[in-house]
């Protein structure tokens, strides 16, 4: 990356080497045929014979011969820190990612991102089998991709399948020869040499590659140039981990997968790319490529057919539409920004106003709803507003409440009871009583709870069925009964997007439950079945007059003169 300190010689320098060894090699001195000229003849021969074998067998290499797609070509020239290659199967990814790291670690990044020797990889699969069956074999075995002598050339090159003079000459395509040469390779250290299960490769330029299984957990306190993962792993730890170990020497982090296993950590890597594919390419941290089988030319149409026909629709749509899985593990599907983020331009104080609590000490999470008068608005409740607080007291709530809720009538407040009941350490008050106790000192009340509050339904399942009824587009108006104001409510819509059923590891395979998860970053989702959960409607607002928006911003308005012109003011003599 940027900021390396070693000079590199371009990718093409030893070749040019070679070739002017070639050059010279030619030119043998003029003078007499005596034993002086027959010595340098000889040896300027042996010199250019040796050279033309070199320079030949490194143009016959796989990375001399190696043809990128055009979306294989943008994953090679992206400078983001953080790379996914997300795709189906047999789209041609993982052989990306392979090219990617040989390139690396022979020197022979065209775009310079890794330094020329010493540097450090770790490659991580799925487990062992995968290291042996997919990174040793596409690494240091022949056959990465298939090659061809060129018709007219006579030089080897790419195998190009969809062009009707290669297919032609099928039979004659071979398989080519390993993307890491043998000539490079100094040692290899076996987790099981019987398997070809390697576990460290040193190579000729000093690099260094350790493969790992994610099965295991992952190595800590050494600094590193390039990280691969391929496919998605079993252990979630692996990620944040490697991510800390690569800031040291501004190392690069790429990730191949098909999203089959409902990953979070790439689902999140995937959404950040796709916000930071607003911003200049240089100024992206995660970039994304998404790499098909319907764009491999490589596979024959018939038999991308073929393979899609083995699958139902919902696992075609992630094996070879390559979309996450996770998706479809989703609680809340029916939830989706373009139907349920509206614009309201504000909130008259003469709707309803209810507010659900999450309690906790390490986030407390409360969520705003209003509802309109009927029949003014197509939705039944609008949620407007939200507070998530980390390292939370009752009293840091009851104060951050009374500033969202200052000159608004509030009809009710919900918390979560069986949190409410549990008991505080030190005081041995519960948690409920603590709260209420707080909003009294700064009078934040409801009309119906007063200080304290009204329970919720502690039926998860239940009310998460509530939940998605009103998520649904009424028939009548086309519009949920639930929306969200646009520009608010960051964390609700974070949390409603990443929102999971549970998964249970049964027969070795990953399965999903039908229930919902219950812990990590979930406070708003309970927040939403305590809010639809205690069926809220429009109550008319109290007897007492509601103040006018214009009166209200007249009010506002006078304070602040009143404020300015004390400051200004000063007394000179003794008052009266």
């Amino acid at each position: 990356m940027a900021g390396r300190s070693r000079k590199k010689p371009a990718p093409g320098d030893v070749e040019d080497a070679l070739a002017a060894v070639l050059g010279q090699a030619g030119r043998v001195p003029a003078g007499d045929d005596g034993p002086a000229f027959n010595y340098l003849a000889e040896r300027y021969a042996q010199e250019s014979r040796a050279a033309a074998a070199e320079l030949a067998r490194r143009k016959f290499e796989a990375l001399s011969l190696y043809e990128a797609l055009p979306v294989q070509e943008a994953f090679h020239q992206s400078r983001a820190r953080q790379r996914l290659l997300r795709g189906s199967n047999r789209s041609g990814k993982t052989l990306s990612a392979a090219v990617e790291l040989a390139r690396a670690v022979m020197g022979k990044d065209p775009y310079r991102k890794y330094p020329l020797e010493d540097g450090r990889a770790y490659v991580v699969g799925l487990d062992l089998m995968h290291v042996s069956q997919v990174f040793y074999r596409k690494l240091f075995r022949a056959g990465a991709f298939k090659m061809i002598r060129d018709a007219v050339t006579g030089k080897w090159r790419a195998y190009r399948p969809w062009q009707p003079e290669d297919a032609a000459r099928q039979p004659e395509a071979k398989l080519a020869p390993p993307l890491i040469p043998p000539r490079l390779v100094e040692t290899i250290a076996w987790e099981e040499k019987g398997k070809s299960i390697p576990k460290m490769v040193k190579l000729t330029s000093g690099w260094e590659i350790t493969f790992f299984s994610s099965q295991a957990k992952p190595p800590q306190g050494m600094d590193l140039d390039l990280v691969w993962f391929d496919e998605e792993l079993e252990d979630e730890e692996w990620y944040p981990e490697m991510a800390a170990r690569l800031l040291d020497r501004r190392g690069v982090f790429f990730w191949s997968a098909t999203p089959q296993a409902g990953n979070e950590q790439l689902l999140s890597l995937s959404e950040r790319a796709e916000r930071d594919a607003r911003l200049d390419p240089f100024e992206r941290v995660v970039e994304e490529f998404l790499v098909l089988l319907d764009d491999n030319p490589h596979i024959e149409d018939s038999e991308k057919k073929a393979l899609a026909s083995l699958y139902d629709d919902e696992q075609a749509e992630v094996r070879v539409g390559g979309e996450f899985a996770a998706r479809r593990w989703r609680v809340f599907p029916e939830f989706q920004p373009a139907t349920h983020v509206r614009s309201v331009p504000d909130v008259p104080l003469t709707w309803t106003r209810y507010a659900a609590i999450d309690p906790g000490r390490q986030v407390c999470a409360v969520l705003f709803g209003a509802v309109p008068p009927p029949g003014q608005e197509p939705f039944d409740l609008l949620l407007y507003d939200e507070l998530y607080i980390r390292d939370c007291s009752a009293d840091i709530l009851a104060e951050r409440m009374s500033e969202k809720v200052a000159g608004q009538d509030f009809e009710l407040f919900v918390i979560d009871w069986q949190m409410g009941r549990q008991t505080q350490l030190g005081s041995g008050e519960t948690v409920e009583f603590a709260y209420a106790k707080a909003f009294k000192k700064h009078r934040v009340r409801s009309r119906k709870s007063g200080h304290g509050f009204a329970w919720a339904d502690s039926n998860v399942k239940g009310g998460v069925e509530l939940v998605r009824s009103w998520l649904r587009a009424e028939p009548n108006t086309g519009c949920p009964r639930v929306v969200v104001r646009e520009g608010t409510c960051p964390s609700l819509r974070t949390e409603i997007k990443h929102y999971r059923y549970k998964r249970a590891r049964a027969g070795g395979k990953m399965l999903v439950t039908d229930e919902p998860e219950t812990r990590g970053a979930v406070h708003q989702m309970a927040n939403l079945r305590y809010l639809i959960g205690c069926r809220p409607k429009y109550v008319r607002p109290e007897a007492r007059a509601v103040e006018s928006d214009v009166l209200k911003r007249f009010r506002e308005k006078e304070t602040k003169r009143r404020l300015r012109a004390a400051e200004d003011y000063r007394t000179l003599g003794p008052r009266r």
